[in-house]
């Protein structure tokens, strides 16, 4: 229940048997709520309040670690302290020093629940905003964090992704301040049926050990993209679709998955050309067929035809396309989508000392009525299927969401492709 004592000027009130004028209105009540005077035409206050199309939550950590915040309790796996004159704003900062393997921890991580622990409406703001912080570091300069990272709705649903040195400003970190941006569209909403309109918490899940200062996290707009990109050409030289790879078909700039396997992509009017240089110990083995192939030595790539369509997409629109190739002595093209093999596709396989190479020639019309067009960005993903000895796959290396599977369901983990 809450109790009211009313100072009432400024205004009239309307008795039984009289007027009574009034000036000014004070309300106080037994809790922490701001009632500010304001006149007939005066504008809220609070349109003035920072927000991301309405969303107002936007501090997530910033002085002090509040009942909002929890972390494992056992000191031997990890230390959460705050740090006072060493901040990147204000006066504090929060100090996390952990150990997994040393302290024998099974887990170690924290979660913040910010707002009061109240649940957080992510909807409108899943592709326009991300969660940011700053991290110095208090020993060696570090590429990459060992963390992974989750949003937890109230129904228990953890999203995870794992930490991506694209994340990082300047891709290094440092004994000086640096910035960090995970944008919330790279969290496995759809895969995992993540409730975006009720989020409970964000988790940081430690692996490892580091000794590591935060400050700032807060949830702030963010209208670009981490996303990788590399530039396709139109082919200046006839290419045989031979298997063998030579430089005067297909140039020197390939995208490297893995540091070691290299993809070539040229395209002409009508076609989509796709060369691999593949490291595999027991290469060109697929006993799985057709909408199975994926589960043995093959390669998958993902393209949006749709130019302008919303890159931070978490759904295939009927635009998007996936293509499966099978990699064995005997190769051919699937059409996931169409849920048929593309007959008119050219495609051989040649064992190299190290693995396999492979050249591919895609019409376009494969993707409907579609052209590359010069100028345009398309959404795009490739990744290599490797199987073991018995045929089944083992692992999948990806381009663009190296740390991330479940590509093939949702567009917003696309690296793009620009065409020259």
């Amino acid at each position: 229940m809450f109790f009211f004592t009313f100072l009432i000027f400024g205004i009239k009130i309307f008795s039984q048997n009289k007027i009574i004028n009034l000036k000014e209105v004070i309300i106080q009540t037994n809790k922490k709520d701001v009632f500010k005077k304001t006149d007939l035409y005066d504008i809220n206050d609070s349109i003035d309040e920072p927000n991301i199309e309405g969303f107002y939550a936007l501090n997530i950590f910033n002085e002090t670690i509040s009942n909002e915040i929890w972390f494992t309790t056992n000191k031997n796996c990890i230390n959460v302290n705050i740090e006072k004159e060493n901040a990147f704003k204000g006066k504090t900062s929060m100090h996390i020093k952990w150990d997994k393997i040393s302290g024998g921890c099974n887990w170690i991580g924290m979660g913040f629940g910010w707002n009061d622990w109240q649940g957080k409406d992510l909807t409108s703001i899943t592709g326009k905003a991300a969660i940011q912080l700053y991290v110095k570091t208090k020993g060696d300069t570090l590429k990459s964090l060992p963390l992974a990272l989750a949003l937890e709705d109230y129904s228990g649903v953890q999203a995870y992704t794992g930490f991506s040195p694209s994340f990082i400003e300047g891709g290094k970190i440092t004994s000086n301040w640096t910035k960090v941006t995970i944008p919330f569209n790279v969290f496995p909403i759809v895969q995992t049926d993540l409730d975006i309109s009720k989020i409970k918490q964000f988790i940081i899940q430690f692996e490892a050990d580091g000794d590591l200062i935060f400050d700032e996290i807060t949830v702030v707009p963010f209208e670009g993209n981490l996303k990788p990109k590399f530039t396709v050409s139109m082919l200046t030289k006839e290419i045989i679709i031979d298997g063998q790879l030579n430089s005067e078909e297909w140039g020197m700039s390939p995208i490297l998955i893995n540091d070691l396997n290299k993809i070539f992509i040229k395209y002409d009017q009508n076609n989509i050309f796709i060369a691999a240089n593949i490291v595999d110990t027991n290469p060109l083995i697929n006993k799985f067929n057709d909408s199975e192939m994926w589960n043995g030595d093959a390669i998958e790539l993902s393209i949006g035809t749709n130019s302008e369509a919303d890159l931070s997409r978490t759904r295939y629109l009927l635009s998007d396309f996936q293509i499966g190739i099978k990699c064995t002595e005997e190769p051919y093209v699937w059409n996931w989508k169409k849920k048929s093999r593309i007959n008119n596709a050219e495609i051989k396989t040649l064992k190299t000392n190290d693995g396999y190479s492979i050249e591919v020639k895609i019409p376009l019309i494969s993707f409907g009525d579609f052209r590359l067009e010069n100028g345009k960005k398309y959404g795009f993903e490739i990744a290599i299927d490797d199987a073991d000895q018995s045929g089944k796959r083992i692992k999948q290396i990806r381009w663009a969401s190296p740390h991330q599977e479940g590509f093939n369901l949702n567009p917003s983990l696309w690296g793009l492709m620009y065409v020259n």
